[in-house]
Parts: structure tokens; C-alpha cells; sequence
């Protein structure tokens, strides 16, 4: 299996290269260029440093004119793009669940929050 410094994943580095093309296309690049791309080096041939190279090369990959979505890769982009919503959800605080036990141990007759705490006996 051939490895590629910075490529890593469970497949060789021909395998790698190969599933990024793939992973191209479907992201919206054009996929002759692609393809063309890939056919100048035989990939499974190729040593690290050409896979290197070529998976570098496919990062250029022109996007496709009529490609429908937009699919930021960097956070200010995708937060951009995201719709407009709260993503603050209130949580209760410390001091209501507090509240809530004295409550509820003030409720209690003499003799049961000693049971509460240390078990019936």
C-alpha cells in the first residue's frame, strides 16, 4: 500500500486520489477536467509524491457553471449560508433546582429527610 504524507484515511494513496475525484464531481466540479486531469498520470503506478501532487492539482477543479447548490469549505462561508436561527437554548439554572429541593425538603415531616438522604432504616 502506498502512503502519501498528509493523505490519510483507510484506503492506499491511489485509492485516496481516486475517491477524491469522485468526491469532486459530486461536490459540483467539472468533471472532464477532472477526469482529464487524472488520465495524464497512471494513478496506480504514481509514487507519493506525484499522488501528492495530482491530489493537489484536483483542488483547482473548476466548478461547474450550472451546479445548483453552494457548498462553502471554510467556517465564514458555511455560517453565511446557514438560515437565521436561535441557537441559544435556555437552560434551567442551578440555583431553580436548589429551590426545588428545599421546597420539597421543607415539605417533609420530622424524621424523613434524615431517610432522604441516608436511606430508610
Amino acid at each position: 500500500m502506498k502512503a502519501v504524507p498528509y493523505l490519510c484515511g483507510w484506503e492506499s494513496g491511489p485509492g485516496l486520489v481516486n475517491l477524491e475525484a469522485v468526491q469532486l464531481i459530486e461536490e459540483g466540479r467539472d468533471p472532464q477536467w477532472v477526469k482529464d486531469t487524472l488520465s495524464k498520470i497512471d494513478v496506480d503506478k504514481a509514487d507519493a509524491a506525484t499522488l501528492s501532487d495530482l491530489w493537489q492539482r484536483l483542488q483547482d477543479a473548476p466548478q461547474r457553471a450550472d451546479f445548483a447548490f453552494v457548498e462553502p469549505s471554510d467556517l465564514a462561508g458555511i455560517q453565511a449560508e446557514r438560515p437565521v436561527a436561535v441557537r441559544k437554548f435556555p437552560l434551567p439554572s442551578r440555583e431553580s433546582h436548589v429551590g426545588s429541593l428545599a421546597r420539597s425538603l421543607l415539605r417533609l415531616r420530622p424524621g424523613q429527610a434524615s431517610r432522604v438522604f441516608h436511606g430508610a432504616s
